[in-house]
Parts: structure tokens; C-alpha cells; sequence
């Protein structure tokens, strides 16, 4: 099963949700797939899912899963990865709309650097995404509050630095 979420923020990530559907149409995924989606407007064609999920609930779905296609929440990737599950980050972007800024896509490259995650840059490379994921190496993830702490820090730094 393949999980895909777009977490709680109050933005749409419709491009994510759409992408999926179509490579579902397009027989590219043929697993089954649980979506989350979130304050997105799009209405999910061929696959199931709901605007969110209990706090049990979603932890159960990601332990089901296979892939856990996710937009670039801490909680939710370090969640699939502690949980040893194929985790592909599809960053909201703040020139769609899908939030403030685009510090997502900074921590997707962390992720993917460290060789956790695939890091996949727009919706509309997600066939690719999903070939990766699957020809790549599970690596072991453990948090670790010294490159959690430091990976924060450097974030933090960064988003203050963008404000002056």
C-alpha cells in the first residue's frame, strides 16, 4: 500500500493529490493507495482517502504501508523512516500557494543527503521518484538529537536570516 500525505497546514497541495490519480489512471501505480488530503479542494478519483485521520489511525496506515509519498513535515517523515518505510518527499511550494515559504524543500535535501529519503522536486517527477525509491538502499534512521538539533539550528538560522 502506498500512503500519500499532504499533512495539516491550512493550504492545498492539489498538484500532489492529482499527480497521483493521473500515474493511477496511467496504470504507473498500481498498489493500493490511502490518501490524506488535507485542506486541499481536489476530490481523489482513483484512489481512497479523507481530509485527515486520527492520531492512531494515521500511525497505523503508516505502518501498513510501503511508500509513504509525504510533503516535507519533520513528524511525518521521521515517522516513515523510524517505522522502516520507503519514504518519498514531494515539497510544498510557495510560489503554488502550498505555503509560506519553501523550507520544505530544504529539509527534503537534508533527508535525501543523508540518504533516507527521495527527495522528489515537483509532483510531476513522482514516476521517477517512484522508480528510485524502489532501487534504493534502506538505511537504518535513528534520531539522533545532535543532527536533529543541529539540522534545526541551521533551519532556524537561515529562515531569521531571509526575515532581515
Amino acid at each position: 500500500m502506498i500512503l500519500v500525505t499532504v499533512g495539516t497546514q491550512k493550504f492545498p497541495f492539489n498538484r500532489l493529490l492529482k499527480k497521483v490519480d493521473d500515474l493511477i489512471d496511467q496504470r504507473v501505480i498500481t498498489d493500493t493507495v490511502m490518501g490524506q488530503t488535507g485542506h486541499s479542494d481536489y476530490r481523489l478519483q482513483n484512489y481512497s482517502g479523507r481530509e485527515f485521520f486520527g492520531e492512531e489511525e494515521f500511525y497505523s496506515l503508516i505502518n501498513q504501508c510501503e511508500i509513504l509519498i509525504t510533503h516535507g513535515g519533520i513528524g511525518t517523515i521521521t515517522k516513515g523512516l523510524l517505522l522502516k518505510k520507503k519514504v518519498i518527499i514531494v515539497p510544498r511550494r510557495k510560489e503554488y500557494g502550498e505555503h509560506i515559504d519553501n523550507h520544505q524543500r530544504e529539509i527534503g535535501e537534508r533527508f535525501s543527503e543523508m540518504g533516507y529519503a527521495v527527495l522528489c522536486e515537483s509532483p510531476d517527477r513522482l514516476e521517477a521518484a517512484l522508480e528510485e525509491i524502489h532501487k534504493m538502499e534502506r538505511k537504518d534512521f535513528r534520531l539522533s538529537w545532535f543532527h536533529s538539533a543541529g539540522f534545526v539550528r541551521k533551519y532556524l538560522s537561515a529562515a531569521e536570516a531571509e526575515r532581515l
